[in-house]
């Protein structure tokens, strides 16, 4: 029986073309694909953005200038003050616990604060000191790979920073205690002053820490303001600290080195990644949404033109852009709340100027002196709402559910600050 050679030789010569037309159509895309995602790099380079975690580097600042090489010095004590307190805090009762989180320490609690910052006098000092710096830079090793750089942050010199604010929340607590309520303040100021050095933090992880810094700070800050009179002079100078906290910068700045660190990331693939254009399409497709997000980053919570972009990124992008458009989302949610914080806590602190002054009548928010975009709610962009309470005044704008729920702080159903008695907790 003769085999079908002719037969055969076609078929295999026809399997040859179609395997080769599939090299060459795999070929071309894949040359589509790389060009694309050189384009937008040599545009991003073009316009000074970072597209490496290299390009993140800075000029190392002088350790004098350093905020950093203070708080370093002041680690140990720091960690052991706050281990001292805790280990109090761990045999409070249930009531006792409410009332911390409430900022209402019991004595015990605040004889332990007391003891903590009376046996290490020379911290609050080197905190100030690390305050009154021009710069902060905690020397990330940007020469490492996009996975070792990822580790490195998530090591406890970032959850150590909390421990900072904790220190000079309990310099405040005892100081209210004691009725030194411009002294309580100064140390609020300190914390501001700590918090706005961190704006040039790289990435998502350590601007969220800035905001978690950041709420403990307007939170402690609110308690001294509604606890009674405080110096004009504290005042003005806390409206100053306030203005220069630029949330809306440190949100960029941290997407603008997200955006390199995710770039590393997509390169460290390897071999996948320089053969596959699926990986270098989702590359592009992250590009996209970087440079989305931080064009809009000033943008009102609740625009809808924003919120559409961010379901489309969602539905059609590539598998990897899609895993992190929630992240962005958060942490845009996140910038909102905190920038409504601060909104409200500026039109608190000059309607209080006012009653000082002995202005009896009723506030209204184009009569404070304030900038308009400072009395504005940066979920839907209309006018903080003031409400007056028994208690005293709430300011605040509406949470995440975007409607007004006049006023009610707890579980942010609204954002904003006013009496102790109101005012959202940790």
């Amino acid at each position: 029986m003769r085999l079908p050679w002719r037969p055969l030789k076609i078929a295999v010569l026809g399997l040859g073309l179609l395997v080769g037309l599939g090299l060459i159509s795999w070929a071309v895309t894949n040359a589509r694909a790389t060009a694309r995602v050189a384009e937008r790099i040599a545009a991003l380079r073009a316009a000074g953005e970072p597209t490496t975690l290299a390009d993140l580097r800075r000029k190392p600042i002088p350790p004098e200038s350093n905020a950093m090489t203070y708080l370093d010095q002041a680690a140990p004590a720091v960690e052991a003050m706050v281990s001292a307190v805790y280990a109090v805090e761990e045999q409070a009762t249930e009531e006792e616990r409410k009332a911390i989180g409430d900022d209402r320490p019991s004595p015990g609690i605040l004889a332990a604060m007391r003891d903590a910052l009376a046996a290490h006098p020379d911290v609050v000092p080197l905190l100030e000191r690390a305050a009154a710096c021009p710069g902060f830079d905690r020397q990330w090793d940007f020469n490492l790979a996009s996975r070792s750089f990822l580790a490195s942050m998530c090591t406890e010199r970032i959850s150590s920073l909390r421990s900072i604010w904790r220190v000079l929340h309990y310099q405040a607590d005892v100081q209210l205690a004691d009725g030194r309520r411009d002294d309580a303040l100064r140390t609020c100021l300190t914390m501001l002053k700590l918090t706005r050095l961190l704006h040039h933090e790289p990435c998502i992880v350590n601007f969220l820490v800035g905001m978690a810094v950041r709420w403990d700070s307007i939170r402690v800050t609110n308690r001294v303001l509604t606890s009674g009179p405080i110096s004009p002079e504290l005042h003005a100078e806390l409206e100053a600290e306030l203005a220069r906290q630029d949330v809306v910068a440190a949100y960029c700045e941290s997407l603008r080195s997200e955006r390199a660190l995710g770039s590393d990331c997509f390169r460290d693939l390897g071999v996948p990644y320089h053969f596959q254009p699926l990986f270098k399409n989702d590359h592009c497709d992250y590009l996209d949404l970087m440079a989305f997000a931080i064009a809009t980053a000033d943008r009102p919570l609740d625009d809808g033109h924003v919120r559409d972009e961010f379901a489309r990124v969602s539905r059609e992008a590539g598998l990897l852009t899609r895993l992190i458009v929630s992240s962005i989302e958060r942490t845009r949610e996140s910038r909102c709340r905190i920038e409504t914080f601060l909104h409200a806590l500026r039109v608190l602190n000059a309607i209080l100027v006012r009653e000082q002054a002995g202005d009896t009548s009723e506030p209204h928010l184009t009569k404070l002196g304030l900038p308009v975009e400072a009395t504005l709610d940066p979920v839907n962009g209309e006018p903080l709402r003031l409400k007056k309470t028994p208690q005293g005044w709430l300011i605040y704008g509406v949470g995440a559910n975007l409607s007004d729920d006049d006023g009610q702080l707890e579980d942010l159903l609204d954002v904003g600050v006013g009496p102790s008695e109101v005012a959202p907790q940790e």
